[in-house]
């Protein structure tokens, strides 16, 4: 009875063991991963934005000078 017992654990224990450490690891790689993808979220959005300003920027510089010229023209075609 005993040797039965001990041949059950070893068929039906040792897989089990072994496939509840591998669900843990699996489960500890997963939430790592969800971690990593969260961050880079974060920083990918943060990027976004930096890009934004600095593209709204340049935007508002450009239509500075575009003013600056316009209102040159005006004078010049005034002047005359």
């Amino acid at each position: 009875m005993l040797i039965a017992i001990v041949g059950l654990f070893f068929t039906v224990g040792r897989p089990v063991i072994n496939l509840n450490t591998s669900i843990t690891k699996l489960t500890v790689t997963v939430e790592q991963l969800q971690r990593d993808y969260d961050d880079l979220k974060k920083r990918a959005h943060e990027e976004v934005n930096d890009l934004a300003v600095k593209n709204s920027d340049s935007h508002r510089r450009i239509h500075d000078k575009l003013d600056d010229h316009e209102q040159r023209i005006t004078d010049l075609e005034h002047s005359h």
